[in-house]
């Protein structure tokens, strides 16, 4: 009898990523072994298997705090202990995410309007006189990139009016306006505004005029300017007569300059690759000088043109000996995607809606693996992939049909084996594995799954030496011929 020690490994792995998938910091890897004593009976061949011990009795994974990046927090600030662990405990792998740190501010705007009180030559008559609405927004910071959000403006207290300021009395003279009317609905982006007020000696006689203004803009969508403003007046005048003695004043009747009180009919101006909401502004008669003044705001849409785009996604699936030669012909499965292209033609900007599935598939429907006489495939089905989108890439898989280790000794004709029709509709064999991989099946693995079964009898099994040499030659041979394999394609 001899005794010989077999080990294996239970680890944990703790991945750091940040939230795009890229890695914050290196794995951190946590292992557990774990040794038995094998006894083999040199005449017979058989084994018997000790019990799993734990190296240095240790059984648990330690608790793991997560490491501190600078601008950003760990979606779990540590990985707890895991205790009891056994030698049939399966690799465990765990994800910590890690998110930038966002902080708030607070940004203020101020919007301002001063009434100047002066003489005729320009010198003070009285203080000035600020009304200021003040509004505020959060500015919210992501830390690490810098990257801005910034709130909606709130005025304070909700106030978005100058109040009414009636303009001070000055012995011996006369205030050209009496009172600035309040100002409401002030909105943030709003100039500041300034008003002057001016006194003037009292005289027996003077002439008071007013405008009446009719402004038309004309604006873009987004409220930037189309073309210059066009504006028109109608211009009053009137008498005042003064009684210094008594402080009577007697104000003559309006006259309009010119006889003028019209604004006259105006067409919007032609602009390429756009078209206006209103073509055309009428004319306004009978304007009196009471009439206040008028803002009128053309806007002129972008024409725009759309088309279609497509796009296709497939997976192929590939079906090959070990020595990388072809078993079946490829099966090919594509999903188009649809999308609609709309072309700002004023500006050239290109907006796209979703990507969308042609008739909702979305889905890479199940593939069973024909069986072919004499070989066994590594994936009997590979599975349905579903929810792909157009930004998924093309994928192959790769199904490989290793010979069956009984069949060594008489190969099989491969012209016997059935005919090469990938969608072999035949019952799935439960004790073949199936996949829903996107990647290339890798036969190095599937062939040493094999060996490693033919190389541990169960006890009271006598294994022939030649059945022993033939799985120990199929093993090599299966790896043979995946490294040529992937010799070949890498000089393709």
């Amino acid at each position: 009898m001899t005794e010989t020690t077999e080990t294996k490994e239970v680890k944990q792995t703790i991945h750091y990523m940040y939230e795009d998938g890229k890695e914050a910091v290196p794995d951190k890897v946590d292992t557990v072994t774990f040794t038995r004593t094998v006894t083999t009976n040199e005449a017979t061949g058989d084994k018997t298997y000790g019990e799993w011990q734990a190296k240095e009795n240790d059984t648990t994974f330690n608790e793991v705090k997560s490491p501190e990046i600078k601008n950003y927090h760990a979606d779990k600030t540590s990985i707890e202990e895991v205790t009891g662990l056994t030698a049939d405990t399966k690799d465990r792998e765990v994800t910590v995410t890690y998110s930038p740190n966002m902080t708030e501010s607070t940004e203020t705007k101020e919007v301002k309007q001063t009434v100047h009180y002066v003489y005729e030559d320009g010198k003070e008559a009285a203080p000035d006189k600020v009304d200021t609405v003040t509004f505020t927004r959060t500015v919210t910071t992501n830390e690490a990139t810098g990257d801005k959000i910034y709130g909606e403006w709130q005025a304070k207290e909700n106030d978005t009016t100058f109040d009414e300021v009636k303009s001070p009395e000055i012995k011996n003279y006369t205030v050209d306006k009496e009172m600035i009317e309040a100002v409401t609905g002030v909105a943030v982006d709003n100039q500041d505004i300034e008003v002057t007020v001016t006194y003037v000696p009292k005289m027996e006689t003077a002439t008071e005029t007013e405008k009446v203004k009719q402004t038309i803009h004309y604006v873009y969508e987004d409220g930037s300017k189309a073309a210059d403003d066009h504006t028109d007046k109608v211009t009053f005048t009137r008498v005042i007569a003064k009684n210094l003695a008594t402080g009577v004043v007697t104000y003559g009747e309006w006259k309009a300059k010119d006889n003028d009180t019209t604004f006259a009919e105006i067409s919007s101006p032609m602009i390429e690759y756009c078209t206006p909401d209103n073509e055309l502004i009428e004319a306004i008669t009978n304007i009196q000088p009471d009439a206040k003044d008028t803002e009128l705001t053309v806007i002129y849409k972008a024409n725009t043109e759309t088309k279609e785009e497509s796009k296709e996604v497939s997976r192929t699936i590939h079906y090959v000996y070990e020595d990388g030669s072809q078993a079946a012909e490829s099966y090919t499965e594509t999903l188009t995607y649809t999308r609609t292209e709309t072309t700002n033609l004023l500006t050239g900007e290109v907006a796209y809606t979703d990507w969308t599935a042609t008739n909702g598939d979305t889905t890479f429907d199940e593939v069973k693996s024909k069986q072919i006489e004499g070989y066994t495939a590594d994936l009997t089905t590979v599975k349905e992939q579903t929810g792909m989108t157009a930004e998924d890439e093309d994928t192959e898989v790769t199904v490989t049909y290793i010979k069956n280790a009984t069949d060594e000794a008489n190969p099989t004709d491969s012209s016997k084996e059935s005919s090469n029709t990938p969608n072999d509709q035949t019952k799935t064999d439960d004790n073949t594995p199936s996949t829903d991989m996107k990647i290339t099946t890798n036969v190095s693995e599937t062939t040493r799954t094999v060996t490693s079964e033919k190389s541990l009898p169960k006890t009271g099994e006598k294994e022939e030496p030649f059945i022993l040499y033939a799985g120990v030659t199929m093993a090599v041979s299966s790896l043979l011929a995946f490294f040529l394999r992937r010799l070949r394609q890498k000089r393709k």
